[in-house]
């Protein structure tokens, strides 16, 4: 079977859905998105994109409208609940060596980026999964409106509450990390 003739299913419009409908779509794979929510209004929290990701946005042909909706970050510091410093890196250095520099960017601004360049018309909305029954020739999802597409495979990129892996795996719960993160958005910060 050739990439053109290879269809791939991905469910899910966040980040991390589209970056990987918009590679399968450039290795030549006839690539379905479907988003279960009727329009996209991703939270606006910030990212913090790393030199190896903007390498890979690099290779979508993204990086520099990323770094322009973004801001480059010099340095990172991560601190104990005390304030005693725990890491320090220096961001620009290991930008340097990688080819890419790591950015600051609202998400909602890297998934419009993302859906920008997929292509909003080619998203399919309001499409929420019923069922996902494996075939002898792949895989077909069928919708709760009764539509059912096939496809050679299946990509899950639907987020924590899956409704990709509670269809194939059942209910499971979620293991904790066992620690909290803080993520907020800045209009300026000093230093």
């Amino acid at each position: 079977m050739s990439n053109q003739e290879t269809r791939v299913i991905v469910v899910g419009a966040g980040i991390g859905g589209l970056a990987a409908a918009i590679c399968l779509r450039a290795a030549g794979l006839r690539v379905q998105v479907l988003e279960k929510t009727a329009e996209l209004n991703p939270v606006r929290v910030g990212l913090l994109l790393q030199p190896n990701a903007l390498s890979a946005l690099q290779a979508m042909g993204l990086a520099s409208d990323v770094v322009a909706a973004g801001l480059i970050v010099r340095r990172m510091i991560v601190r104990s609940p005390a304030g005693s410093t725990l890491i320090q890196k220096d961001l620009l250095e290991l930008g340097g060596r990688v080819g890419a520099p790591a950015v600051a960017i609202d998400r909602d601004k890297l998934q419009r980026l993302l859906l920008e360049r997929w292509g909003p018309e080619k998203l399919a909305t309001a499409a929420y999964i019923a069922q996902i029954r494996e075939t002898g020739r792949g895989v077909e999802v069928a919708l709760d409106d009764g539509t059912r597409h096939q496809a050679d495979a299946l990509i899950g990129a639907d987020g924590v509450h899956s409704q990709v892996r509670r269809q194939l795996w059942g209910q499971q719960s979620l293991n904790p990390a066992g620690y909290t993160c803080w993520r907020g958005v800045a209009s300026d910060f000093p230093g």
